[in-house]
C-alpha cells in the first residue's frame, strides 16, 4: 500500500535527486527519438537517391516504422503488468541502438526497411512507458510542471533532427552516417544509469505497487481506485475510453503530430522540387519552422 505522509497526501516513491535523473533520462531519450524522426524527413530526398527509388517507396519505409512503433507500444504496454518498466526500456535501449547501427550499414532498400521496422519497434518502449514513470516520482505539488516538460524535448528534437541531419550526410559523405552517430550517442546515454541501475528498478516496481498512477491533472485518474490486478488489458482500455477528457487530449495530440509532420515532411521537399533548393538550405527551412 502507498505509504501516507501527516498531510494525508502520498510520500513520493523517489528522492528529489533521483527524480529528476529519471525526468531527465527520459527526456534525453524523448529528445532522441524525435531528433531521428526529423532527421529522416529532412533527408528523404537523398534517401529516394542513395536507394534508386521513388517517393512511394521511401513512404513505405516511413509507414512501415510507425505501423511498428504501434506494435511496441502495444506490447511494451501489455509486458509493463508482469514485468519492471524500467528494465523493459533500459533493455529496448540497446535494441534501438543495435537498430540504428543496422540502418548506419544498410545498403540496400531491404536492410533499411527491415532496420526501419526494429528501430519503431524498440524506441516505443521509451515513451510508452517514460511517461507514467515520470509521473509516478513527480513531486505531487509539480506532476503538471514536469509532464510538461516532456513537451520539450519533442520540438527541439525534431527541429535539430532536421536542420543538422543533411549537414551531417554532406559533410560525411554518405547517408548512413546519420545512423551511425545517432547509435553511439543512444548507447553514451545509456551509460548513466548503469550506476543506479537496482535502485531505479525499485522505483519502477513501487511505481507498479501503486493502486493507481495520477494523470497530468492532479487528483484525477483515468484508471479508477477499484480497479484491481485481475484486470484484463481490454477492461482498461474501455475505461481510458469512457474518460471523454483524456480521449479529447489523445484525438488533438493526433492532430497536432499529423500537422506538424506533413509541414515538416513535405515543405522540405516541396522547397527542393519546385525552387531548386539545397538540401541543407531547405532544412534550414524545415527547423525553423518546427
Amino acid at each position: 500500500q502507498p505509504q501516507i505522509d501527516s498531510r494525508g497526501e502520498q510520500r513520493p516513491i523517489a528522492n528529489r535527486r533521483l527524480s529528476l535523473f529519471v525526468l531527465i533520462y527520459f527526456m534525453c531519450y524523448l529528445w532522441l527519438v524525435s531528433y531521428e524522426r526529423g532527421g529522416w524527413d529532412s533527408v528523404t530526398k537523398k534517401c529516394q537517391e542513395f536507394y534508386g527509388i521513388n517517393k512511394a517507396e521511401e513512404g513505405l519505409i516511413g509507414s512501415l516504422l510507425t505501423a511498428s512503433s504501434l506494435l511496441g507500444s502495444l506490447i511494451s504496454g501489455f509486458a509493463s503488468k508482469y514485468y519492471n518498466s524500467f528494465k523493459l526500456t533500459y533493455y529496448a535501449i540497446f535494441f534501438w541502438a543495435g537498430a540504428m547501427a543496422i540502418a548506419g550499414f544498410s545498403y540496400t532498400y531491404g536492410m533499411i526497411i527491415f532496420a526501419r521496422m526494429l528501430n519503431g519497434f524498440f524506441e516505443a518502449p521509451v515513451g510508452i512507458l517514460g511517461y507514467p514513470l515520470i509521473n509516478a516520482v513527480a513531486p505531487a505539488d509539480a506532476k503538471t510542471r514536469w509532464m510538461s516538460l516532456l513537451a520539450i524535448p519533442g520540438t527541439f528534437g525534431g527541429a535539430m533532427g532536421v536542420v543538422t541531419s543533411p549537414p551531417i550526410a554532406s559533410s560525411t559523405g554518405s547517408l548512413l552516417w546519420i545512423w551511425r552517430i545517432q547509435a553511439i550517442i543512444i548507447i553514451i546515454l545509456a551509460i548513466p544509469p548503469i550506476f543506479a541501475y537496482k535502485t531505479l528498478c525499485n522505483v519502477a516496481t513501487k511505481a507498479k505497487q501503486q493502486k493507481e498512477l495520477q494523470s497530468v491533472n492532479r487528483g484525477s485518474s483515468i484508471i479508477s481506485q477499484n480497479s484491481s490486478n485481475n484486470r484484463t488489458t481490454l477492461d482498461d482500455l474501455k475505461e481510458i475510453l469512457s474518460n471523454k477528457v483524456y480521449v479529447l487530449l489523445v484525438l488533438g495530440s493526433c492532430g497536432l503530430h499529423f500537422t506538424f509532420g506533413g509541414l515538416s515532411y513535405w515543405s522540405i521537399q516541396y522547397l527542393q522540387d519546385v525552387f531548386g533548393v539545397s538540401n541543407n538550405d531547405a532544412a534550414m527551412f524545415g527547423g525553423a519552422f518546427a
